[in-house]
Protein backbone atom coordinates (compact mmCIF):
# COMPACT_ATOMS: atom_id res chain seq x y z
CA UNK A 1 0.00 0.00 0.00
CA UNK A 2 1.50 3.64 -0.65
CA UNK A 3 -0.11 6.87 -0.02
CA UNK A 4 -0.31 10.01 -2.12
CA UNK A 5 0.41 12.76 -0.29
CA UNK A 6 -2.94 14.90 -1.51
CA UNK A 7 -4.17 13.07 1.83
CA UNK A 8 -2.27 14.79 3.99
CA UNK A 9 -2.10 18.28 5.35
CA UNK A 10 0.69 20.73 5.11
CA UNK A 11 1.99 19.88 8.26
CA UNK A 12 1.90 16.11 7.39
CA UNK A 13 4.10 17.43 4.12
CA UNK A 14 6.40 19.16 6.18
CA UNK A 15 7.07 16.04 8.50
CA UNK A 16 7.13 13.78 5.54
CA UNK A 17 9.72 15.65 3.71
CA UNK A 18 11.61 15.87 6.45
CA UNK A 19 11.61 12.16 7.03
CA UNK A 20 12.63 11.35 3.40
CA UNK A 21 15.59 13.49 3.78
CA UNK A 22 16.64 11.63 6.74
CA UNK A 23 16.67 8.35 5.01
CA UNK A 24 18.09 10.13 1.76
CA UNK A 25 21.15 12.00 4.20
CA UNK A 26 21.31 8.22 6.17
CA UNK A 27 22.17 6.45 2.45
CA UNK A 28 19.12 4.38 2.29
CA UNK A 29 18.74 2.30 -0.60
CA UNK A 30 15.80 3.73 -2.88
CA UNK A 31 13.31 0.53 -1.70
CA UNK A 32 13.74 1.10 1.25
CA UNK A 33 13.15 4.69 1.44
CA UNK A 34 9.90 4.00 -0.88
CA UNK A 35 8.74 1.06 1.84
CA UNK A 36 9.65 3.29 4.94
CA UNK A 37 7.38 6.29 3.63
CA UNK A 38 4.62 4.31 2.56
CA UNK A 39 4.31 3.30 6.31
CA UNK A 40 5.37 6.80 7.43
CA UNK A 41 2.16 8.30 5.45
CA UNK A 42 -0.29 5.34 6.47
CA UNK A 43 0.63 6.76 10.04
CA UNK A 44 -0.18 10.34 9.99
CA UNK A 45 -2.81 9.31 7.90
CA UNK A 46 -4.27 6.81 10.48
CA UNK A 47 -4.78 4.81 7.39
CA UNK A 48 -4.73 1.86 9.87
CA UNK A 49 -7.51 -0.67 9.28
CA UNK A 50 -7.60 -3.21 12.08
CA UNK A 51 -8.80 -6.47 11.80
CA UNK A 52 -12.37 -6.85 13.12
CA UNK A 53 -13.07 -9.46 15.37
CA UNK A 54 -16.09 -10.48 13.36
CA UNK A 55 -14.90 -11.40 10.47
CA UNK A 56 -11.22 -13.00 11.34
CA UNK A 57 -11.95 -16.47 11.69
CA UNK A 58 -10.25 -20.02 12.22
CA UNK A 59 -8.60 -21.18 9.50
CA UNK A 60 -10.43 -23.90 7.61
CA UNK A 61 -9.45 -27.72 8.02
CA UNK A 62 -8.78 -27.90 4.43
CA UNK A 63 -6.04 -25.36 4.57
CA UNK A 64 -3.70 -27.11 6.89
CA UNK A 65 -1.62 -30.31 7.00
CA UNK A 66 -0.18 -31.59 10.12
CA UNK A 67 3.44 -32.88 9.75
CA UNK A 68 3.44 -36.00 11.73
CA UNK A 69 1.20 -37.65 8.82
CA UNK A 70 3.44 -36.33 5.96
CA UNK A 71 4.90 -38.78 3.73
CA UNK A 72 8.66 -39.28 4.42
CA UNK A 73 10.25 -37.79 1.55
CA UNK A 74 10.99 -39.68 -1.32
CA UNK A 75 13.16 -37.47 -3.81
CA UNK A 76 16.96 -36.36 -3.44
CA UNK A 77 17.12 -32.92 -1.77
CA UNK A 78 18.37 -30.04 -3.93
CA UNK A 79 18.65 -25.78 -3.76
CA UNK A 80 17.52 -25.48 0.07
CA UNK A 81 19.24 -22.66 2.32
CA UNK A 82 18.33 -21.81 6.33
CA UNK A 83 17.83 -18.09 6.86
CA UNK A 84 17.81 -16.71 10.42
CA UNK A 85 16.96 -13.93 11.58
CA UNK A 86 19.94 -12.23 13.49
CA UNK A 87 18.59 -8.54 14.64
CA UNK A 88 17.55 -8.52 17.76
CA UNK A 89 20.08 -7.67 20.98
CA UNK A 90 17.91 -9.68 23.68
CA UNK A 91 17.56 -6.27 25.78
CA UNK A 92 14.62 -7.72 27.56
CA UNK A 93 17.09 -9.96 29.07
CA UNK A 94 19.70 -7.43 29.60
CA UNK A 95 22.06 -8.33 26.78
CA UNK A 96 24.35 -5.84 25.44
CA UNK A 97 25.30 -7.63 21.94
CA UNK A 98 23.42 -9.98 19.49
CA UNK A 99 20.69 -12.35 21.26
CA UNK A 100 22.19 -15.11 18.96
CA UNK A 101 25.28 -14.81 20.96
CA UNK A 102 24.52 -15.14 24.02
CA UNK A 103 25.91 -18.24 26.02
CA UNK A 104 23.69 -21.36 27.17
CA UNK A 105 26.31 -23.05 28.51
CA UNK A 106 29.11 -25.60 27.69
CA UNK A 107 30.68 -23.05 24.71
CA UNK A 108 27.44 -22.74 22.68
CA UNK A 109 25.18 -20.08 21.67
CA UNK A 110 22.15 -20.10 20.05
CA UNK A 111 24.00 -19.38 16.45
CA UNK A 112 26.38 -22.93 17.08
CA UNK A 113 23.72 -24.73 17.85
CA UNK A 114 22.17 -24.17 14.90
CA UNK A 115 25.09 -24.49 12.79
CA UNK A 116 25.99 -27.86 14.98
CA UNK A 117 21.85 -28.74 13.73
CA UNK A 118 22.70 -27.77 9.88
CA UNK A 119 26.02 -30.03 9.77
CA UNK A 120 23.74 -33.05 11.07
CA UNK A 121 21.18 -32.21 8.09
CA UNK A 122 24.04 -31.93 5.52
CA UNK A 123 25.40 -35.35 6.42
CA UNK A 124 22.14 -36.94 6.71
CA UNK A 125 20.77 -35.97 3.59
CA UNK A 126 24.12 -35.57 1.39
CA UNK A 127 23.64 -31.78 0.54
CA UNK A 128 24.98 -28.47 0.81
CA UNK A 129 22.45 -26.51 2.89
CA UNK A 130 23.92 -22.65 3.43
CA UNK A 131 23.49 -20.69 6.54
CA UNK A 132 22.35 -17.17 6.15
CA UNK A 133 21.36 -14.53 8.49
CA UNK A 134 19.71 -11.16 8.32
CA UNK A 135 22.09 -8.83 10.59
CA UNK A 136 20.55 -5.35 11.65
CA UNK A 137 23.26 -2.73 12.07
CA UNK A 138 23.13 -3.57 15.72
CA UNK A 139 24.53 -7.30 15.54
CA UNK A 140 25.89 -7.17 12.13
CA UNK A 141 30.03 -6.46 13.73
CA UNK A 142 29.80 -8.67 16.76
CA UNK A 143 28.08 -11.67 14.39
CA UNK A 144 31.20 -10.68 11.54
CA UNK A 145 33.46 -11.66 14.26
CA UNK A 146 31.87 -14.98 15.22
CA UNK A 147 31.99 -16.21 11.62
CA UNK A 148 35.25 -17.48 11.28
CA UNK A 149 34.40 -21.09 13.28
CA UNK A 150 31.75 -21.33 10.40
CA UNK A 151 31.47 -22.86 6.86
CA UNK A 152 29.44 -21.69 4.11
CA UNK A 153 28.02 -18.63 5.74
CA UNK A 154 26.57 -15.54 4.43
CA UNK A 155 25.24 -12.52 5.41
CA UNK A 156 23.26 -9.46 4.53
CA UNK A 157 22.08 -6.40 6.68
CA UNK A 158 18.47 -5.48 7.37
CA UNK A 159 18.39 -1.14 6.51
CA UNK A 160 16.90 0.99 9.31
CA UNK A 161 14.61 3.33 10.00
CA UNK A 162 14.17 6.49 12.21
CA UNK A 163 12.02 6.63 14.94
CA UNK A 164 9.68 9.07 15.81
CA UNK A 165 7.47 10.66 18.37
CA UNK A 166 3.73 10.30 18.89
CA UNK A 167 2.95 13.53 16.55
CA UNK A 168 5.15 12.16 13.72
CA UNK A 169 7.98 14.43 14.23
CA UNK A 170 11.50 12.80 14.44
CA UNK A 171 12.67 11.84 17.48
CA UNK A 172 15.99 13.27 18.24
CA UNK A 173 18.00 11.50 20.37
CA UNK A 174 21.73 12.22 21.49
CA UNK A 175 23.17 8.91 19.53
CA UNK A 176 22.50 6.93 16.08
CA UNK A 177 21.65 3.67 18.37
CA UNK A 178 18.39 6.15 20.34
CA UNK A 179 17.56 7.61 16.74
CA UNK A 180 17.69 4.14 14.46
CA UNK A 181 16.37 1.17 14.58
CA UNK A 182 16.00 -2.30 12.60
CA UNK A 183 12.08 -2.05 11.49
CA UNK A 184 10.95 -5.41 12.26
CA UNK A 185 11.46 -9.14 10.49
CA UNK A 186 9.10 -7.85 8.17
CA UNK A 187 11.79 -6.44 5.65
CA UNK A 188 13.41 -9.82 5.04
CA UNK A 189 11.77 -9.79 2.30
CA UNK A 190 12.94 -6.91 0.58
CA UNK A 191 16.05 -6.69 1.91
CA UNK A 192 16.95 -10.18 -0.04
CA UNK A 193 14.96 -9.30 -2.91
CA UNK A 194 17.26 -6.41 -3.92
CA UNK A 195 20.63 -7.96 -2.35
CA UNK A 196 23.29 -9.15 -4.53
CA UNK A 197 23.20 -12.55 -2.16
CA UNK A 198 19.79 -13.27 -3.94
CA UNK A 199 21.45 -14.00 -7.34
CA UNK A 200 24.42 -15.82 -5.74
CA UNK A 201 21.72 -18.26 -4.07
CA UNK A 202 19.74 -18.83 -7.51
CA UNK A 203 23.01 -19.48 -9.14
CA UNK A 204 23.72 -22.19 -6.30
CA UNK A 205 20.23 -23.97 -7.82
CA UNK A 206 18.75 -22.71 -4.14
CA UNK A 207 14.97 -21.98 -4.92
CA UNK A 208 13.85 -22.93 -1.25
CA UNK A 209 14.53 -21.21 1.74
CA UNK A 210 13.61 -21.90 5.29
CA UNK A 211 12.96 -18.80 7.29
CA UNK A 212 13.07 -18.68 11.53
CA UNK A 213 14.28 -16.78 14.46
CA UNK A 214 17.79 -17.26 15.53
CA UNK A 215 16.35 -17.78 19.34
CA UNK A 216 13.91 -20.87 18.27
CA UNK A 217 16.36 -23.62 18.11
CA UNK A 218 13.94 -26.03 17.71
CA UNK A 219 13.06 -24.40 14.13
CA UNK A 220 15.88 -26.99 12.23
CA UNK A 221 15.69 -28.44 8.82
CA UNK A 222 12.84 -30.72 8.07
CA UNK A 223 13.31 -33.06 5.20
CA UNK A 224 9.75 -34.20 4.83
CA UNK A 225 8.15 -30.36 5.28
CA UNK A 226 10.75 -29.38 2.68
CA UNK A 227 9.38 -32.14 0.48
CA UNK A 228 5.70 -31.16 1.05
CA UNK A 229 6.43 -27.49 0.30
CA UNK A 230 8.37 -27.63 -2.72
CA UNK A 231 5.39 -29.74 -3.67
CA UNK A 232 2.69 -27.95 -3.26
CA UNK A 233 3.73 -25.30 -5.55
CA UNK A 234 3.06 -22.43 -2.95
CA UNK A 235 4.78 -19.27 -2.44
CA UNK A 236 5.07 -19.54 1.59
CA UNK A 237 4.70 -22.06 3.75
CA UNK A 238 4.20 -21.47 7.20
CA UNK A 239 4.51 -23.40 10.32
CA UNK A 240 1.99 -22.95 13.05
CA UNK A 241 1.18 -24.69 16.69
CA UNK A 242 -1.62 -25.17 18.64
CA UNK A 243 -2.21 -21.76 21.01
CA UNK A 244 -0.90 -22.18 24.68
CA UNK A 245 -2.42 -19.91 27.35
CA UNK A 246 1.51 -19.06 27.67
CA UNK A 247 1.20 -17.92 23.98
CA UNK A 248 0.23 -14.20 25.19
CA UNK A 249 2.51 -12.58 22.86
CA UNK A 250 2.60 -12.83 18.62
CA UNK A 251 -0.13 -13.16 16.35
CA UNK A 252 -2.17 -16.37 15.14
CA UNK A 253 -3.48 -16.80 11.59
CA UNK A 254 -6.91 -16.72 10.24
CA UNK A 255 -8.72 -16.10 7.45
CA UNK A 256 -11.02 -12.89 6.16
CA UNK A 257 -13.51 -14.10 3.16
CA UNK A 258 -11.48 -16.84 2.54
CA UNK A 259 -8.21 -15.54 2.46
CA UNK A 260 -5.43 -16.10 4.76
CA UNK A 261 -4.58 -13.38 7.03
CA UNK A 262 -2.27 -12.61 10.50
CA UNK A 263 -3.54 -10.79 13.53
CA UNK A 264 -1.61 -9.72 16.68
CA UNK A 265 -3.14 -11.34 19.70
CA UNK A 266 -2.85 -7.60 21.06
CA UNK A 267 -5.43 -6.32 18.66
CA UNK A 268 -7.83 -9.32 19.39
CA UNK A 269 -10.93 -9.37 22.06
CA UNK A 270 -11.07 -12.42 24.26
CA UNK A 271 -13.95 -13.98 25.83
CA UNK A 272 -15.24 -14.01 29.66
CA UNK A 273 -12.62 -16.60 30.77
CA UNK A 274 -10.07 -14.61 28.94
CA UNK A 275 -9.00 -16.42 26.52
CA UNK A 276 -8.75 -15.86 22.43
CA UNK A 277 -10.72 -17.82 19.81
CA UNK A 278 -9.07 -20.99 18.84
CA UNK A 279 -6.93 -19.92 16.89
CA UNK A 280 -3.13 -21.29 15.19
CA UNK A 281 0.05 -19.69 16.58
CA UNK A 282 1.82 -18.37 14.42
CA UNK A 283 5.45 -19.63 14.72
CA UNK A 284 7.38 -17.00 12.95
CA UNK A 285 8.82 -19.89 10.93
CA UNK A 286 8.43 -19.35 6.71
CA UNK A 287 9.06 -21.76 4.28
CA UNK A 288 9.73 -19.40 0.81
CA UNK A 289 9.99 -20.72 -3.34
CA UNK A 290 12.32 -17.68 -4.03
CA UNK A 291 11.18 -18.71 -7.70
CA UNK A 292 7.75 -17.61 -7.39
CA UNK A 293 8.19 -15.18 -4.77
CA UNK A 294 10.36 -12.91 -7.32
CA UNK A 295 7.79 -13.66 -9.86
CA UNK A 296 5.28 -12.29 -7.59
CA UNK A 297 6.81 -9.28 -7.31
CA UNK A 298 8.96 -8.05 -10.32
CA UNK A 299 9.67 -4.75 -9.18
CA UNK A 300 11.36 -6.28 -5.76
CA UNK A 301 9.64 -4.28 -3.55
CA UNK A 302 6.73 -5.57 -0.73
CA UNK A 303 4.17 -3.37 1.25
CA UNK A 304 3.22 -5.40 4.15
CA UNK A 305 0.56 -4.16 6.81
CA UNK A 306 1.97 -1.42 9.58
CA UNK A 307 2.44 -2.17 13.19
CA UNK A 308 3.31 0.94 15.45
CA UNK A 309 5.56 -0.11 18.50
CA UNK A 310 5.95 2.24 21.38
CA UNK A 311 8.98 2.31 22.99
CA UNK A 312 10.72 4.84 26.16
CA UNK A 313 13.65 6.08 25.83
CA UNK A 314 15.35 8.17 27.58
CA UNK A 315 12.34 9.78 29.17
CA UNK A 316 10.58 10.01 26.11
CA UNK A 317 8.01 7.84 24.00
CA UNK A 318 9.03 7.29 20.72
CA UNK A 319 7.54 5.32 17.84
CA UNK A 320 8.89 2.33 15.71
CA UNK A 321 6.94 1.72 12.34
CA UNK A 322 7.22 -2.19 11.57
CA UNK A 323 6.25 -4.95 10.25
CA UNK A 324 6.08 -8.44 10.60
CA UNK A 325 7.19 -11.12 8.39
CA UNK A 326 4.09 -13.43 8.33
CA UNK A 327 1.52 -10.90 7.17
CA UNK A 328 3.43 -12.08 3.76
CA UNK A 329 0.03 -14.96 3.77
CA UNK A 330 -2.03 -11.81 3.00
CA UNK A 331 -0.56 -11.36 -0.35
CA UNK A 332 0.42 -15.06 -1.42
CA UNK A 333 -0.55 -18.66 -1.92
CA UNK A 334 0.30 -20.17 1.24
CA UNK A 335 0.16 -23.79 2.88
CA UNK A 336 0.37 -24.23 6.67
CA UNK A 337 1.76 -27.22 8.53
CA UNK A 338 0.80 -27.95 11.72
CA UNK A 339 3.66 -28.63 14.10
CA UNK A 340 4.31 -29.99 17.38
CA UNK A 341 6.35 -27.63 20.30
CA UNK A 342 9.58 -28.96 19.18
CA UNK A 343 9.83 -26.88 16.36
CA UNK A 344 8.59 -24.02 18.72
CA UNK A 345 11.02 -23.18 21.26
CA UNK A 346 11.72 -19.38 21.40
CA UNK A 347 13.76 -17.70 23.97
CA UNK A 348 12.47 -14.19 25.11
CA UNK A 349 12.90 -14.87 28.98
CA UNK A 350 15.92 -16.35 30.86
CA UNK A 351 12.86 -18.69 32.15
CA UNK A 352 12.81 -19.86 28.24
CA UNK A 353 16.28 -20.06 28.55
CA UNK A 354 16.19 -22.34 31.59
CA UNK A 355 13.00 -24.44 29.40
CA UNK A 356 15.41 -24.54 26.67
CA UNK A 357 19.09 -25.77 28.53
CA UNK A 358 16.68 -28.39 30.50
CA UNK A 359 15.79 -29.88 27.13
CA UNK A 360 16.77 -33.50 25.83
CA UNK A 361 18.18 -33.05 22.38
CA UNK A 362 18.16 -36.13 20.13
CA UNK A 363 21.03 -37.59 17.71
CA UNK A 364 19.04 -36.23 14.74
CA UNK A 365 19.19 -32.58 16.60
CA UNK A 366 15.60 -32.43 17.43
CA UNK A 367 14.63 -31.73 20.69
CA UNK A 368 12.22 -33.23 23.54
CA UNK A 369 9.85 -30.13 24.18
CA UNK A 370 7.61 -30.45 27.43
CA UNK A 371 5.31 -27.72 28.03
CA UNK A 372 6.78 -26.98 31.44
CA UNK A 373 5.76 -23.79 33.50
CA UNK A 374 8.68 -21.67 34.93
CA UNK A 375 8.77 -18.69 36.65
CA UNK A 376 12.15 -16.78 37.96
CA UNK A 377 12.63 -14.35 40.08
CA UNK A 378 13.40 -10.60 39.23
CA UNK A 379 17.05 -11.64 40.75
CA UNK A 380 17.28 -13.80 37.14
CA UNK A 381 16.13 -11.31 34.67
CA UNK A 382 19.10 -10.55 33.00
CA UNK A 383 21.31 -13.22 31.19
CA UNK A 384 24.89 -12.20 33.37
CA UNK A 385 22.96 -12.78 36.65
CA UNK A 386 20.94 -15.48 35.39
CA UNK A 387 24.77 -17.40 34.56
CA UNK A 388 25.73 -16.11 37.84
CA UNK A 389 22.99 -17.88 39.83
CA UNK A 390 22.23 -21.15 37.27
CA UNK A 391 25.40 -22.96 37.30
CA UNK A 392 23.98 -26.28 36.48
CA UNK A 393 20.41 -26.18 34.93
CA UNK A 394 17.89 -28.35 36.39
CA UNK A 395 16.11 -31.21 34.73
CA UNK A 396 12.45 -31.35 34.19
CA UNK A 397 10.05 -34.75 34.36
CA UNK A 398 6.86 -34.05 31.90
CA UNK A 399 4.26 -31.88 33.23
CA UNK A 400 6.28 -30.24 35.69
CA UNK A 401 6.41 -26.93 37.25
CA UNK A 402 8.78 -24.97 38.60
CA UNK A 403 8.97 -21.50 40.74
CA UNK A 404 11.92 -19.63 41.98
CA UNK A 405 11.47 -17.01 44.23
CA UNK A 406 14.36 -15.11 45.91
CA UNK A 407 18.38 -15.96 44.69
CA UNK A 408 18.90 -19.58 44.43
CA UNK A 409 21.65 -21.27 43.11
CA UNK A 410 21.58 -24.29 40.54
CA UNK A 411 25.42 -25.37 41.55
CA UNK A 412 24.78 -29.61 40.50
CA UNK A 413 22.52 -31.48 38.78
CA UNK A 414 19.01 -31.65 40.29
CA UNK A 415 15.66 -33.00 38.82
CA UNK A 416 12.11 -31.17 39.14
CA UNK A 417 8.73 -33.53 39.23
CA UNK A 418 5.46 -32.11 39.64
CA UNK A 419 4.75 -28.78 41.01
CA UNK A 420 7.40 -27.37 42.73
CA UNK A 421 8.30 -23.93 44.09
CA UNK A 422 12.09 -23.03 46.11
CA UNK A 423 12.27 -19.58 47.86
CA UNK A 424 14.87 -18.37 49.51
CA UNK A 425 13.82 -15.19 51.93
CA UNK A 426 16.89 -13.86 51.98
CA UNK A 427 18.71 -11.63 49.56
CA UNK A 428 21.66 -13.32 49.79
CA UNK A 429 21.93 -16.29 47.06
CA UNK A 430 21.90 -19.54 48.76
CA UNK A 431 22.84 -23.05 47.19
CA UNK A 432 20.19 -25.60 46.68
CA UNK A 433 21.59 -28.92 47.83
CA UNK A 434 18.51 -31.23 47.32
CA UNK A 435 19.04 -33.12 43.78
CA UNK A 436 15.44 -34.69 43.55
CA UNK A 437 12.63 -32.35 44.29
CA UNK A 438 8.89 -34.09 43.89
CA UNK A 439 5.51 -31.85 44.71
CA UNK A 440 7.25 -29.68 46.74
CA UNK A 441 7.25 -26.52 48.36
CA UNK A 442 10.75 -26.06 49.75
CA UNK A 443 12.04 -23.11 51.84
CA UNK A 444 16.36 -22.65 52.25
CA UNK A 445 17.37 -21.51 55.60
Amino acid sequence: MDLNNSKLDDLDNVKVNAYERTLTEAGSSVFHSQVMLSLFKQYLSMDINPISDQKFLPLSNQKIVRANELVTYNKPLTGVAMVKLNGGLGTSMGCKGPKSLISLGQNQDFLSICYDQLLIHRQKYRIDIPLVLMNSQATHSDTLKALPRFEDVYCFLQESAPRICRDGSLFEGFEDTERWYPPGHGQVFNALLNHSLLDELLNRGITTLFISNSDNVGAHFDADICNYFESSGHTIGMEVVSRLKTDVKGGVVGEINGRSALNELSQMSVTEDGEVQDFYFNTNSLWVNLELLRKQFPNKIIHLPMITNEKYINGHTVIQLESAMGSIIEQCITTFIHVDRSRFCPVKTTADLMRVQSMQVYQDSTLHNEPINIKLSHCYESVEHYHQLVKVPPKFKPKSSLEVIGPVIFQDKVEICGKVSITNHSSEPKILTKRFIENQELEID
